[in-house]
């Protein structure tokens, strides 16, 4: 029974150990400084298992960076949970990760230890030279087109153009109210009056005279507008008789009622302005009253006739003719619009043309550039230090070729291209040791070969050459080649004309070279003699 008991349990001990495998993997095993070795735990067991991996920095000597979430992988029935950590050394030589303690249902496993080698980074200093560290340079904010600043002035310009155009051509003018009631139909003209002298002062100031003054004035201007008779200069019988006249012709329907209230109050105006009498202020009122009843039966007593006889024609004239005034307006309105439109387009279009032909004539980006903040760098070896738009970027262009198997080294460094408005380029070219010390001396004719086999490059024609001994403010002498040139533009493939500047110099026993070209516009001279300005030989 014994022995039973124990087989048993060593069959269970290893069905535990079998169940529970720990594996652990590290991949690569061989990196470079910096480079980070993937490490993983995996157990296998079953999903009541508790299992807990390390955690934090367990990994000494190595760095562990991150780690991963806990995968879970089903294998035939069975789970495999997968822990995934990524270890990074940054000194070379050979280390080993030790072994990790993994718990699994508060049981201890250890995993086994791994080497992992770590190299450095080779450079290859004859291929590479290195360079001493710059100093920090301040960078200031690009600088901008010009071009919104042309076409918000064109702009405002065309504003300002249809505002006036709107204010003293197209606009309607405001009227005054005193024009504006002349406007008005005799009707109505004299009904608002009369409405006006029954809210005046003049009864409560007890100016009974201009009270009345005012009265009959209304009603005879109403009469000469509508009825068509000189009332205003007419006396009261004089007026009487003329509205007899007219009701006699038939151009007048008056009723002997409204004509005889017409003449009290006529009489008693006529006894207020010339015997000083002075009714009281209820009569007063009351006359105004039976003046505005005159002038509304005096509206409806006129015959509306056309002067052919057809009062619908009339009606329809009347209708059409305030129709042609609405569409008038409506036309007036939309003219406004596109004049201003037009203008604003105008000022806009004027705006952009401008400045294209201030590009033309001046070299409007070439301002641009000159007026943007400069950067000032070392290039090549011996160091050439230049101040230019924008920092030069190192390239290959093999002017080296050309002086023989003497040379040793060649440092380019360049800005745009020929075939742009503006071209910056030094070239640094240096030589092998030679048995004697003798100082390099500059060939004039390699000089000119150099020079034209990169104008060559870019497609140049009818190059001319001006040649001159150059000395710098520093006391550098060496070799200034200029002249002019006829080159394609890389964008729109036309041909323009340029001119170029070429300086080369025998400093620190290297060839030294700085080349300009450019568009021969007024505004690329004070960039070039900016760049030439700037050169500085240094010998450390």
């Amino acid at each position: 029974m014994i022995k039973r008991a124990l087989l048993y349990a060593f069959v269970g001990l290893a069905s535990t150990l079998s169940a529970q495998e720990v594996k652990v993997e590290a991949n690569p095993k061989d990196i470079k400084i910096g480079e980070q070795v993937q490490y993983k735990i995996s157990v296998k067991g079953t999903p009541e298992d508790r299992i807990v991996f390390p955690d934090g920095q367990t990994f000494s000597p190595l760095e562990m960076v991150r780690t991963e979430p806990t995968d879970t992988l089903k294998d035939k029935g069975t789970y495999r949970l997968v822990k995934t950590y990524y270890l990074t050394q940054f000194d070379e030589g050979q280390y080993t990760i030790p072994p990790q303690r993994v718990v699994v249902n508060s049981k201890d496993f250890i995993t086994d230890s791994i080497r992992v080698a770590v190299r450095n980074i080779a450079i290859d200093t004859l291929q590479r030279p290195l360079y001493d560290i710059k100093p920090i340079a301040e960078v200031g904010r690009p600088a901008r087109s010009l071009w919104w600043l042309w076409v918000l002035g064109g702009a405002a310009i065309g504003a300002i153009v249809g505002g006036l155009l709107y204010i003293f051509v197209f606009r309607k003018k405001k009227l005054s109210d005193v024009f504006k009631k002349k406007q008005l139909p005799p009707f109505e003209r004299a009904i608002q009056d009369l409405r006006e002298l029954q809210q005046s002062r003049y009864l409560m100031e007890s100016q009974h005279k201009e009270y009345y003054s005012r009265l009959t004035d209304i009603v005879k201007e109403y009469l000469e507008d509508e009825v068509h008779i000189l009332a205003k200069e007419s006396t009261t019988d004089e007026l009487l008789a003329k509205i007899t006249l007219l009701q006699e012709k038939g151009k007048l329907y008056l009723a002997p009622e409204t004509i005889q209230n017409l003449k009290r109050v006529l009489q008693t105006a006529d006894l207020v302005k010339f015997a000083k009498s002075k009714p009281s202020d209820n009569n007063a009122e009351y006359d105004r009253e039976t003046i505005e009843n005159v002038v509304i039966k005096t509206k409806e007593a006129i015959p509306v006739v056309s002067p052919s006889g057809a009062t619908v024609q009339q009606q329809s004239f009347l209708e059409l003719l305030a129709e042609q005034k609405r569409k008038y307006r409506k036309r007036a309105k939309k003219v406004v619009i596109i004049v201003c439109s037009v203008m604003l387009l105008l000022g806009v279009g004027a705006a952009v043309v401008g400045y294209y032909y201030a590009n033309q004539l001046i070299g409007t980006q070439l301002l641009e550039l000159n007026a943007r903040k400069w950067v000032t760098s070392d290039y090549g070896y011996p160091v050439t230090q230049l101040s230019t738009p924008e920092v030069l970027t190192r390239r290959q262009i093999g002017n080296g070729n050309l002086l023989g198997a003497d040379v040793d080294k060649e440092y380019c460094f360049d800005f745009g291209s020929i075939n742009s408005e503006l071209y910056i380029m030094t070239d640094v070219i240096t030589f092998k040791a030679q048995g004697d010390d003798k100082p390099l001396n500059l060939n004039p004719q390699q000089v000119n070969e150099l020079l034209l086999s990169q104008l060559d490059k870019a497609g140049a024609k009818n190059i001319t050459t001006l040649q001159e001994e150059v000395t710098l403010p520093s006391g550098a002498k060496g070799i200034r080649v200029y002249g002019k040139m006829q080159v394609l533009n890389e964008k729109t493939k036309q041909p323009f004309e340029a001119g170029y500047e070429s300086l080369s110099f025998a400093e620190n026993g290297a060839l030294q070279q700085l080349l300009i070209t450019y568009i021969d516009k007024p505004a690329a001279q004070p960039i070039v003699q900016r760049v030439i300005g700037s050169i500085v030989f240094k010998t450390e």
